[in-house]
C-alpha cells in the first residue's frame, strides 16, 4: 500500500490548521488549530506516532487498502490463475483514477481517498467516466463496472460504510447494442412547424395530438390510449389510466 505522507501545517489567518485524516479519517481530533505552528507541528507528529497503523484506519481505510483486500478475497476464490490475476490487476487500475475529491490543497487519486470520501457523485462524475471508455468494448467496460462493485460491496461487508456508494449510479446503456436509440427531442422551432403545418392541411386530429404530445411528454402509447373521461378541462390534467 502506498505510504501516506503528513499533511503540510496550514495558516488559517492567525492561526494555525494540522490535519491528521489522512491518517486517523474524519473523527473528532483529527484536524484542530494552535496559535504557534510548532504546536500544531507537536499536536500533528503526537497524532501519528499514536496511530495503530500508520497510513491505514480500519474504521475508515484508504480506497487502496480495500482493493488489496479484495485482492487477497481473489486469491481465495475457486477460479482459475488467469482469472484471479484479471481480476486483481483491474481492481488495482482504479486506484490510479482521478476524482473531484480535493487533499492537501490537490485532486486525490481514487486510492488515496478514504472509503468514506467515495460518494455517489464521485463514482458519477469521475469514476464512471474512466470505466467506461467508449474506444473499448463494451462488454470489457461492463466486466470492469462489475468488479468496481464487487469492491464496493466488500466496504459494506467489511463494516466499512453503511450504505454502497454506487447506488443510483446506473452504468451507461450500450451504443452499439440493436436496441439503443439516442433520444432525440425535437426543438421548439420543428415543433411549432408541426403545428402550423396540421393547421394549414386542417388535420385536427392530428393537431391535437402533437400539441398534447409536445405540452405533456406522454409516450405515444399513453396518448393514443386516451379517453375524453381521462381529460379534466377544468382542472388541465390528463390523466394516463392505459396504454396502447
Amino acid at each position: 500500500m502506498r505510504t501516506l505522507k503528513p499533511r503540510k501545517i496550514q495558516k488559517v489567518g492567525n492561526r494555525y490548521k494540522y490535519d491528521v485524516r489522512n491518517f486517523l479519517g474524519t473523527v473528532k481530533g483529527s484536524t484542530g488549530y494552535f496559535d504557534t505552528e510548532a504546536e500544531a507541528i507537536e499536536k500533528r507528529d503526537e497524532l501519528i506516532a499514536n496511530c495503530d497503523i500508520v497510513g491505514e484506519k480500519k474504521s475508515d481505510p484508504v480506497f487502496s487498502a480495500l482493493v488489496e483486500e479484495f485482492c487477497d478475497e481473489c486469491d481465495q476464490e475457486k477460479i482459475s490463475k488467469k482469472q484471479r490475476n484479471t481480476k486483481k490487476t483491474r481492481a488495482r487500475e482504479f486506484c490510479g483514477y482521478e476524482t473531484n475529491v480535493r487533499g492537501d490543497n490537490k485532486f486525490k487519486l481514487l486510492g488515496e481517498c478514504r472509503v468514506s470520501e467515495v460518494s455517489a457523485k464521485v463514482i458519477h462524475d469521475k469514476v464512471r467516466k474512466q470505466i467506461f471508455i467508449d474506444t473499448r468494448n463494451h462488454n470489457t467496460n461492463q466486466k470492469r463496472w462489475t468488479i468496481f462493485r464487487s469492491v464496493v460491496n466488500l466496504a459494506k461487508a467489511k463494516g466499512y460504510t453503511n450504505s454502497l456508494a454506487y447506488e443510483g449510479v446506473k452504468a451507461p446503456a450500450n451504443p452499439k447494442s440493436e436496441g439503443y436509440k439516442p433520444i432525440e427531442v425535437p426543438a421548439d422551432k420543428d415543433v411549432r412547424k408541426m403545428i402550423e403545418a396540421a393547421r394549414d392541411l386542417d388535420m385536427q386530429q392530428d393537431l391535437a395530438l402533437i400539441i398534447t404530445a409536445a405540452s405533456t411528454g406522454l409516450r405515444v402509447g399513453e396518448l393514443f390510449g386516451l379517453r375524453w373521461s381521462d381529460v379534466a378541462f377544468t382542472d388541465r390534467k390528463i390523466n394516463v389510466r392505459q396504454a396502447l
